[in-house]
């Protein structure tokens, strides 16, 4: 191993060497090449990052135009979005009628349902442009007078499309983003992302049943019974969901009564949510959750403005934009204060509270807020001890600063009332969660869209406990000695309006506390870099760095960091009322910036790999404050002067012990093959069981969406025993004959391994070596093309019930008699005769089928890919006055700039010894060509010891070797803290971690594909080829029905039921958790940004994969050990690697032995001598 002292000495000659090479003096060319700009689209340039490091944030921005002189009364103008559009500038289409509407979007005439009679005023902004390498834009331009400049808000009338079919973007379940510049510029950092709501119905829920009741009558709903004595409600075991109950005059109850779908045992099936096209307001705000109210906008110059609205996500159509003045007295939010006394001469309104159940919004912010089932307390209203009944809203899903529902309601006397929630919120533990009150209706909102009645209505607090509490909403003040004084909101409601209430989560009070503490992490971050560039990441603790004389700044930030995260515990207890483990983070962290800041900062070198993990705490402290989770029961809108008391937070014990005692009970009885299904089975129903090896909170999305409404069960009418088993569970079941029918998320390696062994089933059909003539009839489903070059297929083995059908439309139709005597004499023999995968295999990279593939037969169905992308820091570049690399040669010419500061570049030289070996133009197997070779001798030679693949190797050797690039990092550490600018890793892990664990840097990054190398076979002399890893869904050996089988891997793979999936699973356990879809269509429609999706996408096209077979295993072990011989004991690459290839090739031809598959004669060779010796 070399030593730091000699890497330092040698640094200089390194450097120059570097320079050099970037004129193309290097191992791997001959001449050197400048890459194409291939990623233009998806990566910054220098200028986009120079930029940002000039931007200011709002609090700046607003600071400095606070004057006076701009305190004055304006009117409002409106900018003609048709006339004042900049068309040549702008990728926006203005909307003549529908049909120019319809054709500039590239839509179906169901995508504007709810546009109206509004064509002629409208412009539509798609996704991209129209060649679809850059986001679309569109810019207006309008011009001011002296007397107009003031300060606005910017206000604009929206429409979200269902964009089904469009080369410029198709909708997703994401909502609307955009980029906001005026004059060619982001005026301050928030501005870079204004995010406009879409609206999201619940789909599967019942038209309401509205009924009249007496107390002691029972109201009958489709056989559902609920008993009403004495005013309160009894749930029998199908009780019906109320949405509200209200008091009329005549002294009888009104229910009205809805419910979501059920199965056949009566759990609730997860509502289908679709999205509604809405015409909406928007006004431009942040949404970090940081500042209050509206973003204000000073215009002051007597000129010509250009305003732009750059995509980011999702298409949309714009009405109107105006500017609407931010200074006067209508435009200040009233206090609290201001609005009670506005409302002075409102009565306190009487009677019976409004009750509404919080799991039915009538709207949702997105998709992922959904209802739940919660059984932690026995008072929750619906809740059933034999089955899972939603119950709750906010469980998951509905916890990001913006997300909100929205619940509509009526009430039957005017005046003022209060507002209340049974809730529970246990997550932030000594402290609390705020949410935002909303109201549209009345005399509230701007037309449907809502507004807050008042300042405090911004900051509803939820405290902490473990247990359900039920009170009115309200805000908190201190008084004289300190202490926390609740006040309940009031609202003035009238008689026979219909309001909208809208609960969106929001910061509230926390906002300031978090802010300071995120402003205390960027501070942090930036010593620790400072130190780092002088110390480099791994301090010598005896060497004096003398940090007093050098760098006495960074001992004093230390110290005042120290201070004020131990200020903002402290003025949390105090708010809170209470202490917990939440906030002693805040105090550890505190103390090791004391011990580093104190002593002249003898004691930093000790615990620079403290300071280190501690950053990553404080992120991910922040992070969790800003998604407080309450889970909402009920919500009642309480008249101020009823005498009706609020329902229980917590249970009685005898409650609480029946339910207990009678769901263990039941739990024995339960027939969990029948969850999901909607219609009693019969004898002949079909069951597919299913096991997959994942997360918990995986396994519970897809058992909800398997028994969605629309899901598969629902589809298909076929019970799913779904698994939740270990990794290692598959193989001992298929030894003991007690395997699944389908198994999802199996590597690709383990999916040839099963497969030579005759455990999984070839899904492309022609697997004469697992399947019998018969079994392979069973699979029920032939593939046959007739002269015309339809194909058709035949479903059933016996023939007396056989149905034949053939292709129409999105599905299938019976065929006639004289078609099916067709098909039956020209039928093929089971050997042509092939599985529906060709009709879906284009849905998948061929880097993803390949990888499942053993002599030309597919033993999976792509699940997941995984792939290698370049993640980069563009704050860090932009700096330096470093391009994104393009190339190999542009990335080694950035490493003088980069080590002369203690930096680096990250990259695994595990999975770098594979890709490069691709990019060059070799690959790992000999005789892999069919047109040469006979595909059985295909993978019977490992092909390492190619020229190509030597120099491959001997250039990844250099990089570790010469170029000092680190063995062994943490790569979201060093990203994070801006070390190591430069990261190359799989594309969803890193930015998994990088959006959870950094968020003090959000903003500042971006990845695009890896950096090409020369290869004379490609067009433009460069490969920017990364290697797919693939997980497939299979289907086992065994399986009793096969097409029902086929059926549900078809299924679950598809793009649509792909993205859901990512996208609940993103809802479900945060951004943390995208998923690598490997269904191409998925990707458009998860909430990726649209410089995201044009990276993944420019890398998807650049992909290959190493192709799987017998022996295959041993490579990577032995190209593991050629490269520690050359980084640790000097070996010379190209020795190294030839010192292994006899053994690699000898094991391989051992495995093809073992599974009679023929040996290619130089392995053969190899085999003999290997044996030979073992007789020495």
């Amino acid at each position: 191993m070399k030593t730091k002292v000699f890497q330092k000495a040698i640094c200089l000659i390194l450097s120059v060497t570097t320079l050099l090479g970037a004129f193309g003096i290097t191992s791997f060319a001959a001449e050197a090449k400048v890459a194409p700009q291939t990623n233009a689209g998806s990566a910054a340039t220098l200028e986009d990052m120079v930029a940002l490091l000039g931007t200011s944030t709002y609090a700046e921005y607003a600071a400095n135009h606070s004057d006076s002189k701009w305190q004055k009364e304006l009117d409002e103008i409106t900018i003609d979005v048709v006339e004042d559009l900049l068309k040549d500038s702008s990728d926006a289409y203005v909307t003549k009628d529908s049909k120019d509407c319809l054709d500039s979007a590239e839509a179906n005439e169901s995508a504007w349902e709810g546009f109206g009679d509004n064509w002629n005023n409208t412009v539509y902004l798609p996704t991209t442009n129209a060649e679809g390498t850059k986001a679309g834009s569109a810019s207006w331009n309008f011009k001011l007078t002296d007397a107009q400049t003031g300060l606005y808000y910017l206000q604009i009338e929206y429409y979200n499309p269902q964009i089904t079919e469009s080369l410029y973007g198709k909708s997703s379940v994401s909502a609307i983003e955009r980029k906001l510049k005026i004059d060619g510029k982001v005026p301050f950092d928030e501005a870079s992302s204004l995010t406009f709501d879409k609206h999201w119905i619940y789909d599967n829920i019942s038209e309401p049943v509205t009924s009249d009741v007496q107390p002691g009558d029972k109201y009958q709903d489709n056989g559902t019974y609920v008993d009403y004595e004495d005013g309160t409600k009894k749930n029998n075991k199908k009780d019906g969901y109320y949405k509200y109950v209200t008091v009329v005059k005549d002294g009888k109850k009104t229910v009205t009564t809805y419910k979501i779908s059920q199965d056949i045992i009566g759990n609730s099936m997860t509502p289908d949510i679709k999205e509604e096209s809405v015409w909406s307001t928007y006004i431009c705000k942040d949404t970090t959750g940081y500042y209050d109210g509206y973003f204000t906008f000073l215009f002051d110059e007597d000129k010509e403005y250009t305003i732009t609205l750059e995509a980011e996500r999702e298409p949309m159509i714009v009405k109107s934009i105006k500017l609407v003045p931010a200074t006067g007295s209508s435009a200040i939010i009233p206090t609290y204060e201001e609005y009670l006394k506005k409302h002075s001469d409102k009565p306190k309104a009487s009677g019976n509270i409004t009750f509404i159940q919080a799991e039915f919004p009538d709207s949702v912010s997105d998709s992922s807020v959904a209802p739940a089932n919660n059984n932690s307390s026995a008072a929750n209203y619906p809740i059933s001890s034999s089955a899972q009944i939603f119950n709750v809203i906010g469980e998951t899903g509905f916890s990001s600063v913006g997300q909100w529902a929205a619940y509509k309601f009526t009430v039957n006397e005017s005046g003022m009332y209060n507002i209340a929630m049974r809730y529970k919120q246990e997550t932030l533990q000594g402290m609390f969660a705020c949410r935002s009150i909303k109201l549209a209706g009345g005399e509230y909102g701007i037309g449907e869209t809502p507004t807050v009645p008042y300042v405090e209505a911004q900051k509803a607090r939820f405290d902490y406990d473990k247990e359900w509490q039920s009170e009115n909403i309200g805000y908190y003040t201190e008084d004289e000695n300190g202490n926390a004084v609740k006040h309940d909101f009031s609202f003035y409601f009238e008689e026979g309006v219909e309001y909208t209430l809208y609960v969106e989560c929001s910061l509230g009070d926390l906002k300031s506390y978090i802010e300071r503490a995120e402003t205390s992490l960027n501070n942090i971050n930036e010593c620790y870099l400072k130190i780092l560039q002088r110390t480099g990441s791994d301090p010598d603790e005896n060497t004096d760095y003398k940090f007093k004389e050098t760098m006495p700044e960074v001992l004093v930030t230390l110290l005042n960091e120290a201070i004020e995260l131990t200020a903002i515990s402290d003025e949390l207890e105090q708010l809170c009322g209470t202490t917990g483990s939440h906030l002693a983070t805040l105090d550890t962290i505190a103390r090791i910036l004391d011990i580093m800041g104190s002593r002249n900062g003898y004691d930093i070198p000790a615990n620079m790999a403290n300071l280190k993990t501690y950053l990553g705490t404080l992120g991910t402290w922040i992070n969790d404050s800003k998604k407080g989770v309450v889970m909402i029961d009920s919500i009642g809108i309480v008249p101020a002067d009823t005498e009706e008391k609020l329902p229980r937070g917590k249970a009685g014990f005898f409650k609480s012990l029946w339910f207990e005692i009678s769901s263990f009970i039941y739990s024995f009885f339960t027939k969990y093959d029948r969850m999901g299904l909607t219609v009693e089975p019969t004898a002949d129903s079909e069951t597919v069981s299913v096991w997959l090896a994942s997360g918990r909170d995986q396994s519970n999305i897809w058992r909800s969406m398997v028994d969605a409404k629309g899901g598969f069960t629902d589809s298909y009418n076929t019970a799913v025993t779904l698994k939740l088993v270990t990794a290692n569970t598959l193989l001992p079941s298929i030894l003991s004959g007690k395997g699944p029918d389908v198994y999802m998320g199996l590597g690709a390696a383990d999916v040839i391994n099963y497969a030579i062994r005759s455990a999984v089933i070839g899904v492309s059909g022609n697997d004469s070596k697992v399947l019998t003539a018969d079994q392979n009839v069973v699979f029920r489903s032939y593939v046959y093309e007739n002269s015309a070059g339809e194909k058709v297929f035949v479903e059933k083995i016996d023939e007396s019930n056989a149905i034949y059908r053939k292709p129409s439309g999105s599905g299938y139709v019976n065929m006639t008699q004289q078609e099916i005597d067709a098909f039956k004499a020209n039928l093929a023999s089971y050997k042509q005769v092939s599985l529906p995968y060709s009709a879906i295999k284009n849905s998948f990279a061929p880097a993803a089928t390949n990888a499942l593939q053993l002599l030309e037969v597919s033993y999976g169905i792509p699940m997941t890919m995984g792939f290698a992308m370049m993640f980069y820091r563009m704050d860090v570049l932009g700096q330096l006055g470093l391009e994104v690399p393009e190339s190999w040669d542009e990335l080694l010419a950035m490493l003088p700039a980069l080590q002369t500061k203690n930096m680096s570049i990250g990259v695994s030289y595990i999975s770098a010894l594979d890709f490069m070996m691709y990019q060059m133009g070799g690959n790992m197997w000999k005789y892999t060509d069919s047109s040469i070779y006979d595909p059985l001798y295909a993978g019977s030679k490992i092909d390492l010891d190619s020229d190509i693949a030597i120099e491959a190797f001997e250039f990844i050797c250099r990089l570790y070797t010469d170029y000092s690039f680190p063995v062994s990092f943490d790569a979201a550490n060093r990203f994070r803290t801006g070390e190591m600018p430069i990261v190359i890793g799989d594309y969803a892990s890193i930015y998994n971690t990088l959006v959870v664990y950094a968020t003090e840097i959000d903003g500042l990054w971006e990845f695009c594909p890896l950096p090409g190398s020369d290869n004379e076979f490609e067009e433009d002399g460069f490969n920017y080829d990364s290697l797919a890893t693939v997980s497939a869904t299979v289907i086992l050996n065994g399986c009793d029905d096969l097409l029902t089988a086929w059926q549900f891997a078809q299924w679950q793979t598809s793009a649509s039921v792909q993205a859901e999936y990512g996208n609940r699973i993103v809802a479900v356990i945060g951004p943390a958790a995208k998923y690598e879809a490997a269904n191409l269509d998925a990707i458009n429609d998860m909430s990726w940004t649209a410089r995201e999706k044009s990276a993944i996408k420019d890398q998807m096209a650049n992909l290959d994969s190493i192709v799987n077979y017998p022996g295959s295993y041993i490579y990577s072990r032995y190209m593991k050990f050629a490269f520690l011989d050359a980084y640790n004991d000097g070996m010379d690459p190209y020795e190294a690697m030839m010192s292994y290839i006899p053994a690699i090739n000898a094991e391989i031809a051992r495995k093809r032995e073992e599974f009679d598959l023929p040996i290619a004669e130089t392995a053969e060779d190899a085999l003999r001598k290997v044996k030979a010796s073992q007789y020495d």
